[in-house]
């Protein structure tokens, strides 16, 4: 098990693979941020340049999911906060990606529109919009 000072690089050479990751199938220029794993004063993600999303990025063997995912979120600012992870022997395209549910549906329900599953926006109701309670008991039914 490694720890200390070559923990810190197993975790910034894994920050940059991740950046590199990101740059070859997303077309980013995204970075590892300077000084992260804690050497700032200021709260920001492990990665720079991954619009939308706020990366948490962890290289270990013990997944601790409720303490990555809260400072995912203390970091994020106005973006999704994500966490990916990997153990040692594992992929970089192999990591897992932890994120709340309730902020993963809004990736979902995007990628249903595009796919034409779903209406980009829920039609609004409005008071003339039909509902099927509405209906009358006797009219026949086809």
């Amino acid at each position: 098990m490694v720890s200390g000072r070559g923990a810190k690089q197993k975790g910034d050479k894994y920050e940059r693979d991740l950046a590199e990751y990101f740059n070859a199938e997303c077309g980013l220029s995204s970075h590892r941020t300077p000084l992260s794993g804690g050497g700032r004063k200021e709260a920001l993600a492990d990665l720079l340049g991954t619009p939308g999303i706020a990366i948490e990025a962890k290289r270990t063997e013990k997944i601790a999911i409720n303490d990555y995912m809260q400072q995912a979120v203390k970091n994020c600012g106005q973006d999704l906060p994500v966490v990916i992870t990997r153990r040692s022997r594992q992929t970089t395209e192999n990591s897992y990606v932890f994120m709340r549910l309730h902020e993963w549906m809004h990736l979902y329900r995007a990628f249903l529109a595009n796919q034409g599953y779903a209406p980009s926006t829920p039609e609004p109701e409005t008071d003339q919009t039909p509902r099927k309670e509405d209906a009358s008991p006797w009219e026949e039914k086809s």
